[in-house]
């Protein structure tokens, strides 16, 4: 069996008839020492009346009796701070709003409604403005997380007025009877607020079960519940739907409040399934009672009221409508709004409400609902609703159509959307698909050209093409006609080919061919074939391809020369739609590359050119020059074999680059190839080839040698980084990497806040100095010395100012551990200057905190500008120190680090939270985990004035550190929490740590201050892993004593009520 508390013997031993004895239990569990004092005082009240009652004379029973009540009142409120109101409240606010003001105009709305929220919580508080009620407030709000409910029956109300009544009587003069009156109002005061949460959920559900009788009943719910979670959880049981609108017009159905759970939700779980109709209408009042506020404060009440109604099927459909047509601009809405459409029979109005509401916007606008909703919408048409439906489609293509040519590609207008959804598209695609079943439920193309004749432009053409497509022989001659007047078009789309097919198929008279055959024209004088096509060829060329060859005959010779040229047009794309807007393309795919022999594929790449007839749909070089690349890493022996030959047949300097940029990522590969490589590069500096012209711009191709002068000097570090054989070729590398590496200073400082290493690694000379660092390091390893050129190297970029003084340094500071190894004498030496305190010294100190890593000789050399950049909020240097500490490098203890970084909160926080990052780790040396520890347990001993409390709550982060048994994690964890009133980082992993050590005597301390603490969607993560807990702890028969109870108690009380299964039986 579990060990168990029971809750009578938790009251004193003295307890009397007073109170009952589970409110004693409470009174002790939740106030402590302050609850013993509650009932001394009221046992003492009690006393004094009997004597008053019994006759006695002469003394003021009943004034020292209203005397205790007070105390025992003010016992319950004692400690606990005032929760802030009043002008100043008022004056933070509207300086917040002020600044938001300032900021940006889009701010205002949200601003100006938060400042509003605080004048009317302020003004509705204004009768709670005593300290002693104001205390009282904290306490319910740290207890539910939630402040009182605003009844008649207002539980600070009533403290409020008996405390008010029992300092009268001191102050004057108070009758027995009155004093009897007041005790036992203050008696059934303490009952209500302390009566153990497993009586209060059964009284509330008893109260529920009944059917509604009168308004009586209303008030004895008043009488009863204290906060949000207990109305909740009356909502979620009530059984009669009488009781809703008595309920409202009481007061106790109130417009959401954004800033909590909305008790009324609660009907969800009993009547919203019961008579979701009851709700619904219940509902429509709030609806209505939200108009009572500012239109900037409706969104979020009628969101929530959405949010219900979406769930109650039908019968919240034409509130989800109101709301979506009152709340156009406001994603959620619109988002649930839809939701619920598609979750509706295709067919209801209420889709078609939906969509009428929520599909609107720009062509170009990627709409996250409306392909989903306009295919629910066309799925649903009937010969009912069809004619509402496809007007409605069309006004809205109307509305938009003159912008979206831009937006169609040449895919028949009922082809597959695949991924596409921009909204012109997905509403024309929509408009077609919607005509096609209007044929089938046999809508005349008479009437289906009635519906689409005011959308103008490409997309009415396009959208005749469709309808006429169904026309009978009857509909031939306008079908000849539209077809005519779409020739002036510059190619041909899938809805002309379908519209031409379905004329051939009529079998018409052979005069059919004549308007055809003019509207194409004849084509232009002939042209040098190296010339681009003239743009009437292009335009024949494309549509000769649906085109009956009767129609072609003044054409053949053009088309003849068009398809020798550029062979016949692929008209796939009628039925499937192109990535509009998509990056261009290579031309031959690096696996069709990759089957080749290597200079036959070499060759492949090097003949390509542009199409000059594929706008913008053309292949790239660029393209093609990274298929090449790709085919190159997959077998780069293969491709370094006769690496010169290789680029002799390539040439271009777009596909050389490329080529070895390839070679240099897979240096590993062809390390014994160094020397045939080496050859290559060097071929290709030597020969430089003039460019062909294969682009538009630099992105397409490369206009000249200089990135593959950088790729040579890359390729030759990549290989000095394998160790390859490089002895005969090191003058070479050098020179070109020396060639690349400007020592000119720059006039510019060093940009605040930019990236210096990015900036550095992004430049052929920043480049270049890393290159050279490589080469060092190869000749370090090989030969005996490195060559002066290297020293010189590192002179001459500390003699350089500006800029690119910076970005060479940044290089320095990223390879910092490795110039410690190849030129420690010079380190030594230059030390100073390259960290020094000027600009560029703190930016090179920056770069290798960021960028590199600890090494002793750093740690001992610079540990007071460590510590002065930790002061600073230098990124990383705080880390820097914990390292040393957890080394144990001289002069790096926790007492020293605390005692250095005091005075710098920002610091010591960060301290506080990486020393948990830097021992996460299951493999952690146990001398390096209990160093840490020890710094852990520093930070919870210190002086307050040492190490504030905010400190400490970045510890949270041990939560993480499975390497740290979970005893000692739970004791050192518990001891934060009281530092910090349950204030903590990560709470959520806290919180799910604490669940995994629920064997230790901390565990339920640790969930129940975490409670109240953290944001809102924090705190309820928290309550579900305590609940989780709490069963855990019972199913394991574990410890369950009064801090299981009290937690037990918090979760009830925060409406868990699931809590309510755990514990004792």
């Amino acid at each position: 069996m579990p060990k168990t508390v029971d809750y009578a013997l938790m009251a004193s031993d003295d307890a009397s008839d007073v109170l009952p004895t589970a409110v004693v239990a409470q009174l002790e569990l939740i106030l402590g020492e302050q609850g013993r004092r509650v009932m001394e005082c009221l046992e003492t009240a009690a006393e004094l009346l009997k004597l008053g009652a019994d006759g006695a004379k002469g003394l003021r029973f009943a004034e020292s009796a209203a005397f205790n009540v007070r105390v025992a009142l003010e016992s319950v409120v004692k400690g606990q701070t005032a929760t802030p109101g009043g002008l100043p409240v008022i004056r933070q606010a509207w300086e917040a709003y002020q600044a938001a003001a300032a900021m940006s105009e889009a701010s205002v709305p949200e601003a100006r409604s938060r400042f509003d929220e605080v004048v009317r919580d302020q003004i509705e508080r204004s009768d709670r403005s005593t300290l002693r009620d104001n205390q009282l407030l904290t306490f319910l709000v740290r207890r539910s997380g939630l402040g009182p409910l605003r009844t008649r029956q207002d539980p600070v109300g009533e403290f409020s007025k008996l405390r008010e009544s029992a300092s009268d009587a001191v102050h004057d003069h108070m009758g027995l009877a009155e004093a009897v009156t007041l005790f036992d109002r203050a008696v059934s005061w303490f009952v209500r607020m302390f009566m153990p949460p497993d009586a209060m959920m059964a009284k509330i559900i008893k109260l529920a079960d009944q059917p509604w009788h009168g308004n009586e009943q209303v008030l004895e719910l008043e009488r009863t519940i204290v906060h949000g979670h207990h109305l909740r959880l009356f909502f979620s049981r009530v059984a009669d739907p009488a009781w809703l609108v008595p309920l409202h017009a009481a007061r106790l159905v109130r417009v959401p409040d954004p800033s909590e759970l909305w008790p009324a939700s609660g009907l969800l779980e009993g009547l919203g399934s019961t008579d979701p109709a009851a709700v619904a209408d219940l509902l429509a009042l709030v609806l209505v009672d939200t108009k009572t506020l500012s239109k900037s404060d409706r969104s979020s009440p009628q969101f929530e009221v959405l949010r219900v109604a979406s769930q109650l099927g039908p019968c919240g459909y034409d509130l989800i409508a109101q709301i979506a047509r009152q709340q156009p601009q406001h994603r959620g809405v619109q988002s649930l709004a839809a939701y619920a459409a598609r979750k509706a029979g295709p067919s209801d109005p209420f889709v078609a409400s939906v969509v009428q509401t929520v599909v609107t916007g720009k062509a170009t606008d990627r709409h996250p609902h409306a392909r989903s909703l306009l295919d629910h919408l066309v799925a649903g048409l009937t010969a009912d609703n069809m004619d509402q439906r496809i007007r409605m489609l069309a006004g809205k293509t109307r509305s938009i159509a003159t912008t979206l040519a831009v937006t169609l590609d040449r895919a028949s207008l009922v082809s597959d959307l695949e991924r596409e959804n921009r909204l012109g598209v997905v509403l024309v695609y929509a408009l077609a698909r919607a005509l096609s079943k209007a044929t089938e439920l046999g809508v005349s193309v008479t009437d289906q050209l009635a519906w689409i004749n005011t959308i103008t432009g490409e997309v009415g053409s396009r959208l005749t093409c469709r309808v006429l497509a169904s026309g009978t022989t009857a509909h031939l001659p306008a079908m000849v006609d539209h077809i005519a007047r779409r020739l002036a078009s510059v190619e041909p789309t899938g809805d002309d080919r379908d519209l031409v097919v379905r004329v051939l198929a009529l079998d018409p008279d052979p005069e059919y061919s004549g308007p055809w055959i003019d509207a194409l024209g004849s084509p232009s004088s002939a042209i040098d074939t190296d010339e681009r096509p003239p743009d009437d060829w292009i335009r024949g060329w494309r549509w000769a391809s649906i085109l009956p060859e009767t129609v072609l005959g003044a054409w053949s010779d053009v088309l003849a020369r068009m398809t020798s040229q550029f062979g016949t047009l692929d008209n796939s794309e009628f039925d499937k739609r192109a990535r509009l807007w998509s990056y261009a393309g290579s031309a031959y795919s690096s696996d069709a590359l990759g089957q080749l022999p290597v200079l036959e594929a070499a060759d492949q790449v090097a003949a390509w050119r542009p199409d000059p007839s594929a706008g913008w749909q053309q292949n790239s070089a660029r393209e093609l020059a990274r298929a090449l690349e790709t085919t190159v890493t997959a077998a780069p022996t293969a491709w370094a074999e006769d690496a010169v030959t290789v680029v002799d047949h390539l040439r271009e300097p777009v596909y050389v680059l490329h080529y070895f940029l390839a070679l240099a990522a897979q240096a590993a590969a062809v390390t014994g190839q160094a020397a045939v490589i080496f050859a290559a590069a060097e071929h290709a500096r030597s020969q430089r080839w003039p460019p062909t012209l294969l682009g538009n711009d630099n992105f397409d191709y490369e206009p000249d040698w200089h990135n593959v002068d950088l790729a040579t000097v890359e390729l030759a570090a990549a290989l000095a980084r394998t160790n390859a054989a490089l002895s005969g070729h090191l003058d070479t590398a050098w020179d070109w990497t020396l060639e690349l590496i400007s020592f000119t200073s720059t006039d510019d400082d060093p940009v605040e806040g930019r990236d210096v290493l990015h900036a550095a690694i992004n430049n052929p000379s920043g480049r270049a100095v890393q290159a050279a660092l490589a080469i060092a390091d190869w000749e370090a390893r090989n030969l005996t010395t490195i060559r002066t050129a290297f020293t010189h190297v590192l002179d001459d970029i500390l003699e350089l100012q500006g800029q690119r003084a910076a970005e060479y340094r940044a290089v320095l500071a990223l390879h910092r551990l490795l110039l410690e190894r190849l030129a420690r004498p010079w380190l030594e030496t230059n030390a100073a200057p390259l960290f020094a305190t000027d600009r560029l010294g703190r930016t090179t100190l920056e770069t290798t905190l960021t960028y590199s890593q600890p090494s002793d000789w750093f740690l001992q050399r610079f540990r007071n500008r460590l510590v002065t950049a930790a002061r600073e909020g230098v990124d990383r240097a705080t880390t820097w120190l914990l390292v040393g500490m957890l080394h144990q490098q001289d002069g790096y203890t926790g007492e020293a680090l605390i005692d250095l970084l005091r005075s710098h909160p920002p610091a010591l926080t960060s301290a506080a939270e990486h020393v948990a990052s830097l021992v996460n780790d299951d493999n952690v040396d146990q001398e390096v985990l209990d160093t840490a520890v020890r710094f852990w347990q520093l930070l919870l001993d210190s002086d307050r004035t040492v190490v504030p409390a905010q400190v400490v709550r970045a510890s949270g982060r041990w939560a993480l550190v499975a390497a740290l048994p979970n005893e000692i994690w739970a004791h050192l964890t518990h001891q934060t929490l009281n530092i910090t009133a349950g204030a903590i980082d990560w709470p959520i992993e806290v919180a799910e740590r604490a669940r995994d050590s629920r064997t230790s005597v901390y565990c339920t301390r640790i969930l129940y201050a975490l409670l109240a603490n953290g944001e809102r969607w924090e705190q309820h993560h928290v309550a579900n892993v305590a609940v989780d807990t709490l069963r855990l702890i019972t199913a394991d028969n574990g410890l369950i004593d009064e801090h299981f109870l009290r937690l037990r108690t918090a979760l009830i009380e925060r409406g868990h009520h699931d809590a309510e299964d755990t514990g004792p039986p």
